[in-house]
């Protein structure tokens, strides 16, 4: 399949990044309220501040990353970023019904810095068009936020997104980080969550489901983690390092920029070189 391929990067971070959750007001949903207003009791003790909140008619409480609130016929559970996959077996186990759940790919480039919100929009704008109506596809920059690819609307079951994390949380060098989501609701999103409930392994099953979904629209993300290898998202200066563990895949350009980056000893150690190079200190030539 034509298309933009980000596979040769590598996937540091995979898993929920959004859950929308409710169950019912009686006796039936107390063990669910009790879960969120288990985990806002948690934030307290913590030291992390919940105040009161109210999303749309339901009026509850807000931590981080957490609203718990309540209404007259049910109560309901949002969760966002990290708390989102945090907490979302215990929540999502408890609800009556998900009505939005979001799961995430993240991606580095190993320092370079390739346009993939751009190409990726400017691929699919002239990609040949099947039968049916053609998805709506747009692409935005925003001064300290970066590019963003949007395919299809808010309102649709699926919502996909891919955008420069890197600048939009503040992770390091613009278009080092990115991040492919996807956006699911109503039947979809209870599918989805009943799914990710079952599997041992909901990280290497989110990097299947959203790696999927992008390749069915001409997009290859990074191929699924091995088995027993756990990928989180770290700091800038610990994705710098990583490069040093996959050189041996990366470009003549990205090698480079490394030694610039690291020293040509670390480089060489990287590659596992150290047995057959010597590095003769002294200035470096001319170029």
């Amino acid at each position: 399949m034509d298309g933009v391929n980000a596979e040769h990067y590598i996937c540091i971070d995979a898993g929920v990044d959004w859950l929308t959750a409710t169950g019912d007001r009686g006796l039936s949903g107390w063990d669910f309220w009790g879960v969120g207003d288990g985990i806002l009791q948690t934030q307290t003790a913590a030291g992390v501040e919940v105040k009161p909140a109210a999303v749309r008619d339901y009026k509850g409480r807000r931590g981080d990353g957490v609203f718990v609130g309540r209404r007259a016929s049910d109560s309901i559970i949002i969760l966002s970023g990290p708390r989102a996959d945090e907490h979302f077996d215990k929540v999502a186990q408890a609800a009556a019904n998900v009505s939005r759940l979001d799961v995430q790919v993240t991606i580095a480039t190993g320092g370079e810095q390739p346009h993939l919100g751009r190409d990726i929009y400017q691929h699919l704008k002239h990609a040949p068009r099947g039968r049916g109506k053609p998805p709506e596809l747009e692409y935005r920059v925003r001064a300290k936020k970066g590019e963003t690819f949007y395919h299809g609307t808010r309102v649709s079951d699926y919502f996909g997104r891919f955008y420069d994390k890197a600048s939009e949380a503040q992770l390091g060098e613009p278009r080092t980080i990115w991040r492919a989501e996807l956006e699911t609701k109503r039947a979809i999103a209870r599918a989805l969550a009943n799914r990710l409930g079952r599997v041992p392994d909901r990280r290497t099953a989110v990097e299947s489901v959203v790696g999927a979904w992008w390749l069915r629209r001409g997009v290859r993300l990074p191929r699924p983690l091995k088995e027993g290898v756990r990928c989180e998202l770290r700091p800038p200066d610990r994705i710098r390092q990583d490069e040093l563990r996959w050189l041996r895949t990366a470009t003549p350009k990205a090698i480079r920029r490394a030694i610039d980056r690291h020293g040509l000893q670390s480089v060489i150690e990287a590659l596992g070189l150290s047995d057959l190079v010597e590095v003769k200190h002294g200035k470096r030539p001319a170029s």
